[in-house]
């Protein structure tokens, strides 16, 4: 019904290179040297050092139609699974060049905020509105981009609840990492470079 991919390396209909920077809570010393991979792919080696993406994840996430009636999307709010102070740590930087692309567009959600913030921005530069209701027909789908932020010292482990309505019946829909809550962290924390 709904697909999500975090930081893809796909956006906006095309393939561009990006800087990833990860958290890591630990202190250099203990953690190993990342793999000499793309960027992208020393994700696996952040989380298996109970890394997060530093400062913002953002994801490019599919609201897809499996139903035979009409989906409505009536709610998407933050649930926060886990908030933790970082007293220790370091930002593993890897930064490959080329553009950012434009990343506004979507969902917004405000992690440092005590209640998450969610808001909606239809046009690039934009004003922060309401979240819209989604309705999406049999077979169909929407595509659209969500950004969330930390600015303050905390590891955040939260995923999305959509409240989700077809054919009379109203469920709950989790959108998270594969499974798993997405991790973000914000942080005034020294930096490793190893590219």
């Amino acid at each position: 019904m709904m697909r999500v991919e975090a930081r893809p390396n796909v956006f906006f209909g095309g393939i561009f290179d990006e800087s990833f920077n990860y958290v890591i809570p630990h202190e250099r010393s203990s953690v190993p040297p990342p793999p000499p991979v793309s960027c992208k792919e020393r994700r696996a080696w952040a989380w298996q050092h109970d890394g997060a993406d530093a400062g913002e994840t953002w994801a490019e996430m599919t609201l897809a139609s499996n139903r035979s009636a009409e989906v409505t999307i009536a709610d998407l709010h933050v649930e926060i699974v886990k908030k933790t102070p970082l007293s220790v740590g370091f930002i593993a930087e890897c930064t490959t060049g080329g553009a950012d692309p434009d990343k506004e567009q979507g969902l917004q959600i405000d992690l440092d905020s005590p209640t998450p913030k969610i808001g909606f921005i239809s046009d690039y530069g934009g004003a922060i509105k309401e979240v819209p209701r989604w309705k999406l027909g049999p077979g169909t789908q929407d595509t659209f981009n969500l950004l969330a932020r930390v600015r303050r010292g905390f590891l955040v482990e939260w995923r999305l609840v959509a409240t989700v309505i077809s054919d009379g019946k109203t469920e709950q829909l989790i959108v998270d990492d594969r499974g798993a809550p997405f991790r973000t962290a914000g942080a005034t924390l020294p930096s490793y470079s190893d590219d």
